[in-house]
């Protein structure tokens, strides 16, 4: 491969986690014992009573979406045989991804490729008029479904179009893309053996510190009307620096690849959140006749810790399983898909503590969030995605 920064996809199974729960406890304890003595001994930082949010036009110009960009060539790069290929062995490529991906990676990506997307009103329709012609619905060379998850809901009665079109991949005809939310991909395994029939599914590379960091700092390379640095709000150091005689980046970028497991959109959100002005200062890249020999510093603070619901808050934590399992959901099929009608405060409590969000009407988990999320199921004892 040409470029070593683009890396294929993995066999499902395979992921390489930069760490684990255990380990991300333990840092999340030092970090609370660190910011206890912030403020007597910043070395070299910045008080943080004088750091405010960057507003939201500075962070589309130095974190410009999509948040899911760096895995549009590793995709390419991973199915470019098999698209090629007349007649593949295998039809059917399954691709998982973990939750909280706003943008839908994809569905984009078809759409970009100009590739046919099965939609599930239209496949409901096709076979309620010619039910025993399922196989003929495929008539496109390559045909994609951006998020599986979409089409059920987690209870017996809701899976009838999964069901059909598990039916109709026993004998595909041409080529068939199929994403799947990890979670989702899991309570499939276990409800109708999805794995018997999209066999081999592939996830990508974790995202570790050298590579996170070259992708983040690649977005604000585009800026010419200013010499831009992110530093660091507790030490002072410059977040893309490299170590001395280390292919190691600094401190900051080694603990966000941590937190955001890897995952390109968690590290992508937690970073923009994490970009801060000085107050006492003309915010950066104000206009476009800037000097080019201006220097702005952005200021990059901790991430937020989350008081995570306790293994006795059932209630929470299955709407936390049921939103990742879904991408989001209403209230109304939140109530159908949790097994208990006694959560009418989870809700308001969950999008309190900053893990859950509501957009037109749909409730999803915080990106950020999303990490502390996984850990708070697994230490419950909830069954947990394979990456």
């Amino acid at each position: 491969m040409a470029d070593e920064t683009i890396k294929p996809f993995r066999p499902l199974g395979n992921y390489d986690w930069p760490s684990t729960p255990v380990n991300r406890n333990i840092d999340r304890i030092k970090s609370l014992l660190k910011k206890r003595l912030f403020r007597s001994k910043n070395n070299g930082g910045i008080d943080l009573e004088r750091l405010q949010p960057a507003e939201e036009h500075l962070l589309d110009k130095v974190a410009a979406p999509p948040a899911n960009k760096p895995l549009i060539e590793e995709l390419d790069f991973t199915l470019e045989d098999w698209i090629s290929e007349e007649n593949p062995k295998q039809p059917i490529k399954t691709l998982i991804f973990p939750p909280c991906d706003r943008e839908n990676f994809l569905r984009s990506w078809a759409g970009e490729k100009e590739y046919p997307i099965l939609e599930l009103d239209d496949f409901e329709r096709k076979i309620s008029n010619a039910p025993d012609k399922i196989s003929d619905l495929f008539d496109q060379d390559i045909l994609v479904i951006p998020r599986l998850e979409d089409w059920f809901r987690r209870s017996e009665t809701h899976l009838a179009s999964v069901r059909l079109l598990l039916s109709a991949l026993e004998t595909p005809p041409q080529k068939i893309i199929i994403g799947c939310n990890s979670w989702a991909w899991q309570f499939l395994r276990k409800a109708c053996e999805i794995d018997a029939v999209c066999i081999d599914p592939l996830t990508f590379q974790a995202f570790d510190t050298k590579r996170l960091g070259r992708w983040l700092e690649s977005l604000s390379e585009g800026i010419t009307d200013a010499s831009l640095n992110f530093k660091s709000a507790k030490s002072g150091g410059d977040a893309f620096d490299f170590k001395p005689g280390s292919e190691q980046h600094n401190d900051y970028m080694s603990d966000l690849a941590n937190k955001s497991l890897g995952i390109p959109w968690v590290a992508w959100n937690i970073w923009r959140a994490s970009l801060q002005t000085d107050s006492d200062k003309e915010p950066p890249i104000k206009d476009a006749t800037m000097s080019e020999s201006a220097v702005e510093t952005l200021w990059i603070t901790e991430l937020r810790d989350f008081a995570l619901p306790n293994r006795h808050d059932q209630n929470a934590l299955l709407v936390l399983q049921t939103l990742l399992i879904h991408n989001g959901l209403s209230r109304a099929d939140i109530e159908l898909t949790v097994p208990t009608s006694q959560y009418t405060n989870v809700i308001p409590s969950l999008i309190h503590s900053g893990m859950v969000d509501k957009i037109e009407d749909i409730y999803h988990c915080v990106p950020a969030a999303y990490p502390a999320i996984r850990d708070g199921l697994r230490s419950a004892g909830f069954p947990v995605d394979i990456l």
